[in-house]
């Protein structure tokens, strides 16, 4: 704790973590590590600091702030149900309110409660009792891991069932389970599913990319995506309609299957298998430090261990300043945070993707380089580039290039080539195309509306196109503007369908 503790005095504490307070008015402040502060009676403060903080008011109308790192307001010791609301930044037992700042999740009381996120990501939990569970924007969780006794979660249902009372779900779209046996189910998007202890039934649902996770098990395990179960020593899980899996912080064995696969080991030496077919990605979005990922020497080190590869394509790094490097084959790489050195390695067709980023920002494929408005990325044979869900510049070489900005108003330049153009799903927003070539003659552009179920029919029905000297391709609700191109010259032969 690195502040002052009022009981009566002044005192001074030295390598103290956790800390409770008196009946009185308190202010404690954390330190830079994780800490556990409970105020006890009184009107209290509660600053936690840095780190991954867990602030408990007690009775009294208290001020809970959470400071840097992921915190947590509970109310697991309050004698009465409470409703807590984190986009109000505000909770109420029926007598007191508490007062928020910076605070990310929450834990409820042993009564019914009501809990209700903002537009991050929050993990939610209820504990005992009838439960309402709003996730709000971002990707929230339902937990259960201080349950000492199986749940039922079913995220398509909006509900789960503990044995003893029911729970209530709104924009949940993850899942901790309990230490004992769980039943965890997804829905039609993408879930992240932890079933903690036990003997766990992991369903991801009817869609989406889903996710198992062991993030918080104290022993290294082995995943198998293609056999649809996992084993870390003491019990197996079993599988259905998972598709990605992430590891513990020990040594861990991730297997994928047939299709594309999102394999993190995070902590330890992990073997990391792609599987028999599709195309894999290792990622290191949770690492806390660089990462230099090698898809051709079928490696990667962080600066304390080394994790060995076979069969991925792909690598995402952390936060930080990473190298990746691909290999002979088509690879995409993600660098995230920080200044990234991105090789694509001696042959294929390689993209760098920003699509995790919260910036929009510009690729150069020409100079090599992006600028997402904090840190520089540097390529080297990159021939692609991948926007993110804000307004992107992608500009591309005189080379052959696809060209991606997903959400967000983007402006896409060619730069010459026999460049790709693709919009793979729904909600690109209005792009513009400042260079596009629909001239056959030498080679031309191609816009790639491929796996959208549109054929050359959808020419002048679901896809329209208008304008004289420039041309405005509308597609439901998103438009794509070609600078200086007469819809007359517009026809199939321009598209991949």
């Amino acid at each position: 704790i690195g502040g002052v503790l009022a009981l009566g005095g002044s005192d001074t504490l030295i390598s103290i973590e956790n800390v409770e307070g008196s009946k009185l008015a308190d202010i404690l402040i954390g330190s830079g590590v994780a800490n556990v502060m409970r105020g006890g009676d009184g009107v209290d403060y509660l600053d936690g600091g840095a780190g991954d903080d867990v602030l408990e008011g007690g009775a009294g109308s208290d001020s809970l702030v959470g400071g840097a790192g992921s915190d947590t307001a509970s109310y697991q010791l309050s004698t009465t149900g409470v409703t807590i609301d984190l986009s109000a930044n505000n909770s109420y037992d029926g007598v007191s309110v508490d007062s928020f700042s910076l605070i990310e999740n929450a834990i409820g009381s042993a009564q019914g409660d009501s809990l209700v996120g903002n537009a991050g990501a929050n993990i939610l939990e209820g504990l005992a009792g009838v439960d309402y569970i709003y996730g709000g924007a971002g990707s929230d969780t339902a937990s259960y891991r201080s349950s000492t006794i199986g749940v039922t979660v079913d995220i398509g249902a909006a509900y789960s069932w503990d044995g003893v009372s029911t729970d209530f779900f709104n924009s949940i779209e993850n899942a901790i389970g309990s230490a004992q046996g769980d039943a965890l189910v997804g829905d039609g998007e993408d879930n992240i599913l932890e079933g903690l202890g036990g003997v766990d039934f992991i369903y991801g649902g009817p869609g989406g990319a889903d996710t198992t996770s062991y993030r918080s098990s104290a022993t290294g395990v082995t995943v198998d995506l293609a056999a649809k179960y996992s084993w870390d020593g003491a019990s197996t899980d079993f599988f259905n309609s998972i598709e990605n899996a992430i590891g513990s912080e020990q040594g861990d064995a991730l297997v994928g299957d047939v299709g594309d696969n999102i394999l993190e080991g995070l902590g330890g030496v992990d073997f990391i298998y792609g599987g028999a077919g599709g195309s894999d990605t290792t990622s290191y979005r949770s690492s806390l430090t660089g990462v230099t990922v090698d898809l051709a020497a079928k490696y990667s080190w962080d600066g304390v261990s080394t994790d060995f590869f076979n069969s991925i394509e792909n690598a995402i790094g952390s936060e930080q300043g990473d190298a990746l490097v691909g290999d002979a084959g088509d690879n995409t790489l993600e660098g995230l945070g920080g200044t990234d050195f991105i090789y694509g390695g001696p042959g294929g067709s390689d993209t760098a993707s920003y699509r995790s980023s919260l910036s929009g920002v510009t690729i150069d494929l020409a100079g090599q380089t992006s600028y997402d408005g904090a840190s520089v990325d540097f390529f080297n044979s990159i021939e692609n580039g991948t926007g993110s869900a804000l307004g992107d510049v992608l500009f591309g070489s005189t080379g052959a290039n696809i060209l991606e900005g997903l959400a967000g108003g983007d402006t896409l330049i060619g730069n010459g080539g026999d460049d790709i153009f693709r919009f793979a799903s729904a909600g690109t927003g209005a792009d513009t195309i400042t260079d596009f070539d629909s001239d056959p003659v030498g080679g031309q552009d191609l816009i790639d509306l491929s796996g959208r179920g549109f054929t050359a029919a959808s020419l002048g029905g679901a896809i329209v196109i208008s304008g004289t000297t420039t041309s405005v391709i509308t597609i439901g609700t998103d438009t794509i503007t070609l600078n200086g191109v007469a819809s007359s010259s517009i026809s199939a032969t321009d598209f991949i369908f």
